[in-house]
């Protein structure tokens, strides 16, 4: 059983960069399917989803110690790094989808992941697809700034 005394902070960039950089060693490699990759893949089709509806939110994390009830849920609005993630997703679509909606954008990129996984050969807009998809996550990383 684990306490907490005292409030615990993450960065969500940090898991959003491993995602996207996941999914740019599967667009340039095209691997063999396992577990753990589909794991990040679904993972990152989750935020993707999450940006798709605007469903940023976060549950703050309550200590044993802390004033407020544990009754009431306490949520927090989308701020640091929630809300840098959900502003390095818009730039990323401004950079590779500027014409295309959220919608379009997300069933976009689960349509050259669905491509990429069935290995099923080369042609000219499947490889258009896959470059966009390549700009998309590579200015998502850039706008998270974890590209040090």
């Amino acid at each position: 059983m684990s306490i907490y005394t005292e409030k615990r902070e993450s960065d969500p960039r940090v898991m959003s960069g491993i995602l996207a950089t996941a999914a740019l060693e599967r667009l340039d490699k095209g691997q063999k399917e396992d577990r753990i990759k589909r794991a990040y893949l679904d993972s990152l089709l989750w935020l993707l989803d999450m940006y798709r509806y605007d469903a940023f939110s976060a549950p703050e994390p309550q200590g044993v110690l802390q004033q407020t009830p544990l009754s009431e849920p306490a949520f927090q609005p989308p701020e640091s790094g929630l809300q840098r993630v959900k502003t390095a997703l818009v730039t990323a679509h401004k950079a590779a989808y500027s014409d295309f909606s959220k919608d379009a954008v997300v069933e976009e990129l689960k349509r050259v992941f669905q491509f990429v996984m069935e290995d099923r050969g080369h042609d000219a807009d499947n490889d258009q697809s896959i470059k966009k998809a390549r700009t998309f996550f590579s200015a998502f990383i850039e706008a998270l700034g974890l590209n040090a």
